[in-house]
């Protein structure tokens, strides 16, 4: 199992925007799932992946891959207070 907790960008529709993150990655064999939260303060960012949940996590080494929030991006972030949300990997990469 890999895991990732920290800073990524999200690449959204409405532009880039820095977000937190804490991935997980578990095998079953030749299978791997990426599973874990997003955590972001940006309004628009946000709402992009509000309205077409899929979009892309960008790591601070470049790498980058497809994510979907399947359980949709619960309350938007107010200032001071961000939105977390889980993600699954939609492309079926692994980083």
């Amino acid at each position: 199992m890999t895991m990732y907790n920290g800073h990524a960008t999200a690449v959204t529709d409405a532009g880039e925007a820095p977000v937190s993150i804490n991935l997980r990655e578990s095998r079953n064999g030749l299978h791997a799932d990426t599973t874990g939260t997003v955590t972001i303060t940006s309004m628009d960012a946000w709402k992009a992946i509000a309205n077409n949940p899929v979009f892309r996590l960008r790591l601070p080494d470049g790498r980058e891959g497809a994510f979907q929030a399947p359980s949709g991006t619960g309350m938007p972030p107010t200032p001071g207070n961000p939105t977390t949300f889980a993600v699954t990997r939609n492309d079926g990469e692994t980083f």
